[in-house]
C-alpha cells in the first residue's frame, strides 16, 4: 500500500479498530465571525464567508434529495 492505495490502484481501507465509529466533535459553538476576522488564509476566508451568509438566513435553509449529486 502506498499513500492509501492498495494493489491494482484501488483505495485501501486504512482505518484501524473502531476509529470509524467515534462521534464527530461538536463545533456548533464556534465563533465563525471571530475566526473569519482573524484568518488571512484565502480559502478558509471564502468558506467562512459562505458560512456567515448561511447563518444569517438559517430560517430559509432547506435541502432536497434531488439536490444531492448523482452517484
Amino acid at each position: 500500500m502506498i499513500n492509501g492505495w492498495g494493489p491494482g490502484g484501488r483505495p485501501s481501507d486504512t482505518r484501524s479498530g473502531d476509529a470509524g465509529r467515534q462521534p464527530l466533535p461538536d463545533y456548533g459553538g464556534a465563533d465563525v465571525d471571530d475566526l473569519a476576522e482573524r484568518t488571512a488564509h484565502p480559502v478558509l476566508g471564502a468558506v467562512l464567508a459562505g458560512l456567515r451568509g448561511r447563518a444569517r438566513h438559517a430560517g430559509e435553509a432547506v435541502a432536497y434529495h434531488e439536490d444531492s449529486p448523482s452517484v
